[in-house]
């Protein structure tokens, strides 16, 4: 039985001691079940949560890391590209340059040597490169040799019978210009 004060009375108790009335309710939805049931099972589906969380994060991680990865190949493998596609053009542009010095341009195996002197010194440079450098080289020192040896010979001898060979001096290039 309860009194009008909220404070049940025992019935079975002979002395009438009075009992407060136990709010289950009230005390089960504003402090957990320690040794219940349910909490066991809630804690347990929230670490089951977490852990699937953690999993996809991990996942999301490695894609994104793959993702990563590909892109960074990705630019290797162009770099690479570039750069063959470069050393191919510098080849091209050396053969080109050599064959024009070959057509009685030697001046252009002079350029050739500047323009590939780096190339042509570094020991980890293409072959080909340095092999039409070289021949530049030898090239320019023979046609060097050729031209400085004809133009001795016809300056030298300019007043003798080789003078109608003579393609450097005329007869009159040393004349006063008459007015």
């Amino acid at each position: 039985m309860e009194n009008a004060s909220g404070v049940g009375m025992n019935g079975g108790n002979s002395g009438g001691v009075p009992q407060t009335t136990n709010n289950s309710e009230a005390a089960s939805s504003s402090v957990p079940n320690v040794g219940g049931k349910n909490s066991t099972s809630a804690a347990d589906e929230r670490i089951r949560r977490l852990q699937q969380q953690a999993r996809e994060y991990e996942e999301i991680e490695r894609k994104r890391h793959e993702r990563r990865l590909e892109k960074q190949e990705e630019k290797r493998l162009a770099a690479i590209k570039r750069q063959e596609d470069h050393e191919l053009e510098l080849k091209s542009t050396a053969k080109r340059m050599f064959y024009i010095g070959c057509a009685l341009l030697p001046l252009m195996w002079a350029v050739m040597i500047m323009y590939f002197w780096k190339e042509f010194r570094d020991p980890n440079a293409d072959e080909s490169i340095k092999m039409y450098c070289r021949w530049s080289i030898y090239g320019l020192v023979i046609v060097n040799l050729i031209w400085i040896a004809w133009y001795t010979v016809f300056v030298v001898f300019s007043d003798t019978s080789l003078s109608f060979m003579n393609l450097v001096l005329h007869e009159t290039s040393f004349a006063p210009i008459n007015i």
